[in-house]
């Protein structure tokens, strides 16, 4: 991995952002600085709070990666046993929480998602 330049990508979303005027884009960049930030270690926190709340944290996320994994699991529990109903419900409440679910081939991928 390319440190140097992952950092320098991440600097340059952060100046569009703090450039940008329109609020949907705002959103966009925050949400994608946010999760290559993350990729990284950083940002503990939802950046749609804002910047002066940004690294306080304040405003974690309410699942951890392990949560969010063992809930993964779950629902492939429940769509392997056919339980289908179970599987959407889950797939819900974790977007209802900003968690959003894509199933793959190669499984099922989950990134935050902020609306």
């Amino acid at each position: 991995m390319n440190t140097p330049q992952a950092l320098s990508l991440l600097h340059e979303m952060a100046t569009n952002y703090h450039q940008t005027a329109c609020s949907k884009e705002k959103k966009r960049l925050a949400c994608s600085l946010w999760s290559c930030g993350r990729l990284m270690g950083f940002f503990s926190s939802d950046p749609t709070v804002g910047p002066g709340k940004w690294f306080q944290g304040s405003h974690l996320h309410p699942f951890s990666s392990q949560e969010i994994e063992c809930l993964v699991e779950e629902r492939w529990r429940a769509k392997k046993d056919q339980n289908y109903k179970e599987a959407d419900r889950i797939r819900d409440d974790l977007l209802k929480k900003g968690v959003a679910l894509e199933d793959t081939p190669q499984g099922t991928l989950w990134r935050y998602h902020y609306q």
